[in-house]
């Protein structure tokens, strides 16, 4: 099973398909309300395919898709035609996005910064490529989406409990003095419950931590206390430094899926000493 940050996600080649996936991409995005496809196919429908409010201010935005199953990319005309439609779009947007099965192109984009600055436009034109789809598709927060089009690629993580994980070293110091060295991985079990196996169920959606240098594991839950790693760090102080460390992280998810492989957590021997007298 490939890693799902990495794989290359097939690009959608029915046109009906893919405005389906832009609106429910911005569905899934709480910072728009009212996301709806605009009338049906065969209706004039002014240059927008899927329409929506930006909550906040109250704007209206228009989504244009264009699915290309033989990948010839956008031409000027293309994209000038649309804008021309959208200006008659009731009520007026503020930025006409178009969406294209298209791989990010230089030429393309060119033309939409002319489109831009050359045109005397009551709204800004951006161009999302495949590119930047997928990109979208294997953010955390957009599973769900890519779940729904693209099944397959999680079919045996979610049932069979796959777990994604991340191999790094961390250093721990006293003052910012490295003392001790650890090889671990941090990684993290699918919440999907699988009925036929009903005991193992109770590690799914859990965390867990090997120790590589020590040989050691164990499983933990959010948020993570000194004492839920008892046996993957026996050492005390090490534990806490571990655990510290931890706890800073913006979350475990982002932490596995970011490029970053040497770490290091320190602290001050007024921290230390206060530590041993509390324990």
């Amino acid at each position: 099973m490939n890693d799902l940050r990495t794989i290359s996600i097939p690009k959608i080649t029915d046109g009906e398909k893919f405005e389906y996936l832009c609106r429910d991409i911005y569905r899934n995005d709480v910072t728009y309300e009212l996301v709806e496809l605009n009338g049906r196919r065969g209706q004039t429908q002014q240059g927008v395919d899927v329409f929506a409010r930006i909550k906040a201010s109250g704007d209206w935005i228009g989504i244009q898709c264009k699915c290309r199953a033989t990948g010839k990319q956008l031409t000027k005309a293309d994209i000038q035609t649309e804008v021309s439609k959208a200006e008659g779009f009731n009520p007026a947007i503020t930025t006409l996005f178009i969406y294209t099965t298209c791989d990010r192109d230089v030429k393309v984009q060119e033309i939409v910064r002319d489109i831009n600055t050359s045109n005397n436009l009551n709204f800004i034109v951006e161009v999302k490529f495949w590119n930047d789809i997928e990109e979208t598709l294997k953010d955390e927060k957009n599973y769900n989406v890519y779940y729904r089009y693209y099944s397959k690629y999680f079919a045996d993580n979610l049932t069979l409990g796959h777990a994604v994980s991340k191999l790094f070293n961390l250093d721990l110091c006293f003052d910012d003095e490295i003392d001790t060295h650890y090889e671990l991985m941090l990684g993290k079990i699918p919440d999907y419950k699988n009925q036929l196996h009903k005991n193992v169920n109770y590690y799914r959606g859990t965390y867990f931590f090997v120790n590589l240098t020590q040989n050691r594991f164990e499983t933990f839950t959010v948020p993570c206390h000194d004492m839920d790693l008892i046996e993957v760090f026996p050492n005390q102080i090490d534990r806490h430094r571990v655990c510290n460390w931890l706890r800073g992280q913006e979350s475990i998810e982002k932490f596995i899926s970011s490029e970053s492989n040497n770490h290091r957590y320190s602290l001050s021997s007024e921290q230390r000493l206060a530590f041993m007298q509390e324990e």
